[in-house]
């Protein structure tokens, strides 16, 4: 519960900050705000996604990974509340824990277990928004 009231929490301040987070920072806010709303919901998703995996070892190994890609978004969002431009190692720790949660999961079958092609499917997507996020923000 804890886990999805912080997830919830990260949600709503980036939804929040979207719109008035700090226009002096990026170029073409319409496509920054959508890149970044975009990881987020597919972080979400792969959250929920992962949850529902079978193989405990490998579950834990992704909710780990995917922890840390939290833990940095939540570190960007704090550099964005402060008007600060977004912090490379942040930036690193997320696409880093997006990577570990999609190689925690990838060699497990997915026909057997739907969730791991839901999360990863989710996992990738948030990669590529993170690439969208690197070039429009």
């Amino acid at each position: 519960m804890a886990r999805f009231t912080f997830i919830t929490a990260l949600a709503v301040a980036v939804f929040a900050l979207s719109s008035a987070a700090a226009p002096v920072i990026r170029a073409d806010s319409a496509a920054c705000d959508a890149a970044r709303q975009a990881i987020v919901s597919d972080m979400i998703a792969s959250h929920k996604a992962i949850k529902g995996i079978t193989d405990m070892d490998a579950k834990h190994a992704a909710q780990k990974q995917l922890n840390g890609a939290f833990q940095g978004v939540s570190t960007i969002i704090g550099n964005i509340k402060a008007g600060e431009a977004p912090s490379a190692d942040a930036r690193t720790q997320v696409e880093d824990g997006l990577k570990g949660a999609v190689a925690a999961i990838q060699d497990l079958d997915a026909t057997a277990d739907p969730a791991v092609s839901d999360a990863l499917t989710s996992l990738n997507a948030s990669l590529a928004d993170g690439s969208d996020v690197i070039a429009n923000c």
